[in-house]
């Protein structure tokens, strides 16, 4: 696990990943924490979606 990942799950945020690929192939990951404490609605409805 790396430290972005461990840092928000300590501090209670989700965190989502999108990977991508160009042409089909696949290119890498994107990670991103959702701050939960200061837009928790937002947050939510990003994470269901995802």
């Amino acid at each position: 696990m790396d430290a972005l990942l461990t840092d928000a799950l300590k501090r209670g945020n989700p965190v989502v990943f999108f990977d991508i690929a160009i042409g089909g192939s696949p290119v890498g990951r994107m990670k991103m924490e959702l701050f939960k404490r200061e837009c928790p609605k937002t947050v939510e409805n990003f994470r269901s979606n995802s």
